[in-house]
């Protein structure tokens, strides 16, 4: 499959892992209620006593031509991504999959013992080393302060019974410099625009659901759009998660 196409799901990944905060200050509240800034911190203050949780994402990307921003529907394609996620234990199960370039593809993940195992289209089980940081940046926190996103604090919301705070982020142009780097290679896109809301429990402050709308642009001027919903649920459940016979056989990639 194209290394492009696995390029940009990392990239999806990899904002989702790192979900901006605002820039730590004294916190200030109006008329009682909590400023931005405390919901974020108190978030991700829940979020670090959080042992283990499920995700489920479902999501939409398109890629454009050279010059254009017309999606091609050949080269556009719907994704899911779920897993379970063991934190106190260091483990990870999750499965990527979707439809691309007429073909269904299923990508099935471990982390496992400080080793990340996948199972790769054409290339079957293979294994690298954990990134450096990577137990800081799974898809429930809120730890990459980026200096250019703007955070607002929008009207309370309640779904089936239970009040949220929304918090919606707006981040400026990045460059890969500005993004954090636990990629195992360069990325050619650059964040021309993104823009991300949070749904936050009021009485756990724990994350709901994270919504995020992506326009990247390759180096050569092609044009990539990611939406995408990735809903957290079952925190501090237990888990069963173990290697399967395949993966414990991995090769290095």
């Amino acid at each position: 499959m194209n290394k492009g196409f696995f390029l940009t799901i990392t990239l999806v990944l990899l904002l989702f892992f790192s979900a901006c905060v605002a820039e730590e200050k004294p916190v200030e509240k109006a008329n009682g209620a909590p400023s931005v800034v405390d919901v974020l911190n108190r978030s991700e203050s829940a979020a670090q006593k959080v042992e283990t949780y499920s995700f489920n994402m479902q999501g939409y990307m398109c890629f454009t031509g050279l010059g254009s921003d017309v999606c091609l529907e050949r080269f556009s394609s719907n994704f899911s991504w779920n897993g379970a996620v063991d934190r106190k234990n260091q483990l990870i199960h999750d499965i990527w999959a979707g439809y691309y370039t007429s073909t269904n593809y299923s990508i099935e993940a471990y982390t496992s013992d400080g080793v990340n195992y996948a199972n790769m289209p054409g290339l079957g089980w293979v294994k690298n080393p954990t990134p450096e940081g990577f137990w800081n940046r799974d898809p429930i926190f809120l730890l990459v302060n980026l200096s250019n996103a703007t955070s607002t604090l929008l009207p309370d919301e309640s779904i089936n019974g239970v009040n949220y705070y929304v918090v919606s982020f707006k981040l400026n142009p990045l460059d890969e410099a500005g993004l954090p780097g636990h990629l195992f290679f360069d990325s050619p896109y650059q964040v021309r625009d993104a823009d991300i809301k949070e749904w936050i429990a009021k009485d756990t402050f724990l994350v709901k659901k994270r919504v995020m709308m992506l326009r990247l642009v390759k180096r050569q001027g092609a044009v990539s759009y990611i939406n995408a919903t990735l809903d957290l649920y079952d925190y501090d459940k237990p888990l069963n998660i173990e290697l399967t016979e395949d993966a414990k056989a991995a090769n290095h990639q």
